[in-house]
């Protein structure tokens, strides 16, 4: 995935670009094979660090959308396997959710967002 204005909403380029991968695994992946699946570019061009996505997966799981666990019997010992917390739908809806407790009228929003997505 190169991001251009395809990332998930309530994450940054990088998480959603590492979200998507994780959501589109289906299965529990270490640092180094989500960077073997990522194809994101960052303002500069190059491809995100090993360390940087490391980072990235580690903030992910602070703040809840990754599980993560050693030694899933694969031969790497010491490294740490990610998982989705949440189903991508899952995720969407908390967004969703979370807009709506900022408007004074939520019924309001979901009208104008509903007859939007007829355009």
């Amino acid at each position: 995935m190169t991001v251009t204005g395809d990332t998930v909403p309530g994450l940054g380029p990088l998480e959603s670009a590492i979200m998507t991968v994780i959501w589109d695994a289906g299965q529990p992946l270490t640092v180094r094979a989500a960077c073997e699946r990522l194809d994101y570019r960052a303002s500069g061009g190059g491809a995100a660090a090993y360390t940087t996505v490391m980072t990235v997966m580690n903030i992910l799981w602070r703040k809840g959308l990754l599980s993560r666990a050693k030694d899933l019997g694969e031969g790497q010992a010491r490294a740490w396997w990610y998982e989705a917390r949440v189903t991508r739908e899952e995720h969407l809806a908390a967004v969703i959710r979370a807009a709506l407790e900022c408007a004074p009228d939520p019924a309001a929003v979901m009208r104008r967002a509903a007859a939007g997505s007829r355009r």
